[in-house]
This record gives C-alpha cells, structure tokens and sequence, in this order.
C-alpha cells in the first residue's frame, strides 16, 4: 500500500472527485492508517468540493469520520469544503440528480457523530427534511442507522 500511496503526489492532480471520494472510502472500509494519504490528498478535496456529486460527498465524509482524523489544518479545510456541498446537493431528489440517497444521509450523520462534529443547522435540517420525505420507503436497516445515529450523537 505505502507504494501506491508513494504515488498519491505525483497523480493528485488528475484524481477527480469519484477517484477521491473512492480512495477515502477505500481507506476507512479496510481500516488502513491514512493520515498521509489524507494530508497529501486535501488540498484536492478542498479544490473540488464543488464538483462531488452526492456519491463522492458521502464517500469521503464518511471515510473521515470512520477514520477520525482531523486534526489537520487542510484535512480540516477539505471537511469544510465537502459540508459546503453536502449542504448544495441535500436537496436534490436523488442520487441519479447528484444528490444523495437516504442511505447515504444516515451515515453522513454518522460520520458528524464519529468526529464530535457540530452540523450546520441548515446542513441537518435538509438532511431531516429529505429522511422525513423518504421515511415511508425507508429499509429497516437505514431505519436501524438512523435512529442509531440520533441516539448515540447530539444531533437532535
């Protein structure tokens, strides 16, 4: 892995935002240790926060809170940057829109409790506002997270 991660540098900057959303995500689903990864990657998160569509959003926010790294100053950018879109794209109808589908919302809230973040009250409102939409077509299992999530965070 550290050879490939070698290599994170000298591509970054033909990394696109599913190739970054992806990589994060990699990184968290195996549990690797990504602190270098995340520091060399962030400052193209933070440059294409704009352009992520909900999948990529979701992928990264999660693989940071799965991670708990943010201690950094760019990670911290990078975060800020994608909650900015995350915020944008909450509203669209679906992922196929760019948005997010409801499974995807209910590890984004996850991803703010693993962190101890704070959500923008705008950011969960529209989160609220789209799982309340969906409620009666809710899996049990995204149910399950959801009412997971709310339980063990501050989020009301």
């Amino acid at each position: 892995m550290r050879a490939l991660e070698q290599r994170f540098p000298q591509v970054a900057q033909q990394f696109e935002p599913k190739h970054l959303g992806l990589i994060l995500w990699a990184y968290a689903t195996l549990q690797l240790p990504a602190g270098d990864a995340l520091r060399e990657l962030a400052p193209r998160v933070e440059a294409l926060a704009h352009a992520f569509r909900g999948l990529s959003v979701f992928q990264a926010m999660w693989a940071y809170g799965e991670l708990r790294v943010m201690p950094e100053e760019s990670v911290d950018r990078a975060w800020a940057a994608l909650e900015r879109r995350a915020l944008a794209l909450v509203a669209l109808a679906s992922e196929k829109d760019g948005g997010f589908e409801a499974r995807h919302l209910s590890l984004l809230l996850r991803a703010f409790a693993n962190l101890a973040r704070t959500l923008d009250e705008n950011l969960l409102h529209g989160i609220h506002e789209r799982l309340r939409a969906s409620a009666g077509s809710l899996s049990a299992g995204v149910l399950c997270d959801v009412m997971g999530t709310l339980a063990s965070s501050d989020t009301p």
